[in-house]
C-alpha cells in the first residue's frame, strides 16, 4: 500500500514540474535540454550499467514480458538517439 502511495506522490510531483516547465520561456527550456544532453553524454556509461541491473531484475519478475523488456533496455544507439533529439 505504501508503495502505491509513493508512486502517487511522485506522479503528482511530476505533474507539478510539468506545469512549471510549460511556463518557462523558450530559451530557458532550450538551456535545460542542452544540459540534459550534456548529462546524458557524461553519464552514458553509468546509465548503461544501471540499466543492465534493472534488466536483470526485471527478468526475474513474474510479470516479465519480452515487449516490456524491449522498452526497458538502453543501448548506445538509444542513448545516442536521446542525445540527438
Amino acid at each position: 500500500m505504501s508503495e502505491n502511495r509513493i508512486d502517487l506522490l511522485q506522479l503528482e510531483a511530476l505533474r507539478k514540474a510539468s506545469r512549471e516547465l510549460r511556463r518557462l520561456p523558450t530559451e530557458s527550456k532550450n538551456q535545460l535540454l542542452r544540459e540534459l544532453k550534456t548529462q546524458l553524454q557524461k553519464q552514458k556509461a553509468d546509465l548503461l550499467k544501471a540499466n543492465a541491473l534493472d534488466v536483470e531484475a526485471f527478468k526475474k519478475n513474474p510479470q516479465f514480458s519480452q515487449v516490456l523488456l524491449d522498452r526497458l533496455v538502453l543501448t548506445d544507439s538509444r542513448i545516442g538517439g536521446m542525445i540527438a533529439s
